[in-house]
């Protein structure tokens, strides 16, 4: 069964989307955004068929500063 990690953040900026998964870092063009909802459980097979154009390990301050956290994701998922 392929690994899966839930999604825990989202920031949105005027040309991408960016979801925290699990420990990675995940950036999508705003027209490829996958909308997943906040601790929704994503395989990373799924995540590689999304195509992401860029994936990093997750730290703080590797967000860049041009982007805005979704303040209304993790109550849009239906979680809480």
């Amino acid at each position: 069964m392929p690994e899966s990690k839930k999604v825990m953040e989202k920031w949105n900026g005027d040309f991408a989307a960016l979801y925290r998964i699990g420990d990675i870092l995940v950036f999508y063009p705003k027209k490829r955004d996958p909308n997943y909802s906040h601790e929704q459980e994503v395989s990373m097979d799924d995540v590689v068929k999304s195509y992401p154009y860029k994936a990093i390990s997750f730290e703080w301050d590797k967000v860049p500063e041009d982007v805005c956290m979704d303040l209304t994701f993790k109550w849009s998922g239906g979680t809480e």
